[in-house]
């Protein structure tokens, strides 16, 4: 009887676990100015072009694949033992983006479609690598993550919820 009530336990915890996926991840928003120069690499007498790019951002952190996080239900179905991975980036996302550039001219070059692309992707790495250097978003979600579950176990009646 008490097999079929943790199969029947762990069947729902994983369940949950899933469902509870997009509440687990932290969004950062930011938003970006970027200053570009262009110029014709033939023409070098001819005035460059100065652009401003504003883009908006989103950073998504939380675990992975919540189907993958192993868990073990013990003491007759009252205590759950829940190894976390760690979380990490999901995902670094544009929202939107807004090009003002001087206006065509016939002598300084229009702002390629491809060059602010590029440049918002150097932005993006760079927000990205100094998120990461600041751990206070890590650890946050993983708080975060942890209270969730917290929650959602402590109403299925588990009487002790333990994080690895």
């Amino acid at each position: 009887m008490i097999e079929t009530k943790i199969e029947k336990l762990s069947v729902w915890v994983s369940a949950k676990l899933i469902e509870s996926a997009e509440l687990c991840v932290l969004k950062y928003e930011y938003r970006q100015d970027i200053a570009i120069k262009t110029s014709l690499a033939n023409f070098s007498f001819l005035p460059a072009s100065h652009a401003v790019i504003t883009y908006d951002g989103i950073i998504r952190v939380g675990i992975d694949d919540m189907r993958n996080i192993d868990f073990k239900i013990t003491k007759g179905g009252k205590t759950i033992t829940i190894d976390l991975p760690s979380v990490k980036v999901l995902g670094n996302d544009v929202s939107s983006h807004k090009v003002i550039s001087e206006g065509n001219s016939w002598f300084a070059p229009d702002v390629l479609h491809e060059d602010v692309l590029n440049e918002i992707t150097k932005s993006q790495r760079a927000v990205l690598d100094s998120l990461q250097n600041k751990t206070d978003l890590f650890n946050r979600t993983e708080i975060q993550v942890q209270n969730i579950l917290k929650e959602i176990f402590t109403k299925a009646e588990f009487k002790e919820i333990v994080f690895k």
